[in-house]
């Protein structure tokens, strides 16, 4: 999904940079499983939300999927 939105780029220690818009989130690690933390859950729906997809997470959430 990220990468339908922006840019994602790993880098050399492991870390993964999000772009979206004029918003930038340094990820500091790949989840073993699907999951993230919480913050980074935060952090991503606040830039989704700032580059105009703020409409899409919440008809996502009004389906009852999470973003």
């Amino acid at each position: 999904m990220l990468e339908a939105a922006g840019t994602v780029e790993q880098r050399h220690d492991g870390k993964y940079v999000v772009r979206i818009g004029d918003q930038t989130e340094v990820l500091t690690h790949h989840p073993q499983n699907k999951d993230i933390d919480v913050q980074q859950v935060v952090d991503l729906r606040r830039m989704v939300t700032a580059a105009g997809y703020g409409a899409l997470v919440e008809e996502l959430e009004a389906k009852g999927k999470e973003v």
